[in-house]
């Protein structure tokens, strides 16, 4: 008898996504028309953050289906975890990130800094 037990390897790095205000501090309410979006890159093993940085949002002016096109955008750039203050669960954007397995962290601080600081504590969660 012989039992195989696949398992993803450990992620190298993590890469953890916020919707921004335009005073690109404030989390946006509205993930397709958020004028930003940041993104930090951190090592599991340390906790390190490798980059952060603020990106404009190219689709936040589409007419239709906005929020698709930017998850779609976000998973190009080797999104892990979705940080946002509503649920996008039943929405376009929630399927398409939850089929490439991203974790969706709905978080209630209104702050980028403060949100993304209380998700890297659990860092380790997603070794």
């Amino acid at each position: 008898e012989v039992l195989i037990h696949c398992a993803p390897l450990p992620a190298e790095q993590l890469n953890l996504a916020v919707p921004l205000c335009e005073d690109r501090q404030t989390i946006s309410d509205h993930f397709g028309e958020a004028p930003f979006f940041r993104r930090v890159s951190v090592c599991p093993s340390d906790g390190e953050v490798t980059a952060d940085i603020i990106v404009a949002n190219p689709f936040c002016h589409k007419e239709k289906a906005k929020g698709i096109a930017v998850a779609n955008w976000l998973l190009e750039n080797g999104l892990n975890v979705m940080i946002v203050r509503q649920d996008l669960a039943g929405k376009g954007p929630g399927f398409v990130l939850g089929n490439a397995e991203v974790e969706i962290v709905v978080r209630t601080e209104t702050d980028a800094t403060d949100a993304l600081n209380q998700t890297m504590t659990n860092v380790e969660k997603w070794q």
